[in-house]
């Protein structure tokens, strides 16, 4: 009695296509449980940005406390740095200011021109209209609540 066999490219061709339809379901489920998460949870893909103070602060507060220690292990014969660009190279802070904006920043090192208690660095954002001494200037010394 003879037996029919399968040649070996038709084999090949059912493995590829099992295999494909293996992975077509699986994707379709992971698509599915995402789209259902996205829309069951709303507030995870679409988070709110914290308040502009916050992040100001946020940021200034690191570029004083985490860059500048940073920066004077570095460059042990200089006071202070040259730019804030040389000073957020040492830290994750953003210099961009709050949302990817412009921000315009004056620090001092001189314990002369720093407020009481200060020490160090002292760094002010002078806001979106970046003049000095207005209401939407934030300074490194501020507190702030994460």
């Amino acid at each position: 009695m003879p037996t029919e066999m399968v040649p070996p490219t038709l084999e090949l061709a059912r493995g590829r296509l099992v295999a494909f339809s293996v992975l077509a379901i699986a994707g379709s489920v992971a698509f599915g449980v995402a789209l259902y998460d996205a829309i069951e949870h709303p507030t995870f893909w679409h988070k709110k940005l914290p308040p502009r103070v916050q992040t100001t602060l946020r940021n200034l507060h690191r570029l004083a406390e985490q860059g500048f220690p940073r920066w004077r292990v570095a460059h042990p014969l200089d006071a202070c740095p040259r730019t804030i660009e040389d000073l957020a190279a040492y830290t994750d802070a953003d210099i961009r200011g709050p949302y990817a904006g412009e921000a315009t920043y004056i620090f001092t090192c001189d314990s002369a021109r720093m407020p009481p208690g200060v020490h160090g660095i002292w760094i002010r954002d002078l806001g979106a209209d970046e003049v000095f001494g207005t209401d939407d200037d934030y300074t490194s010394d501020m507190d702030f609540a994460e």
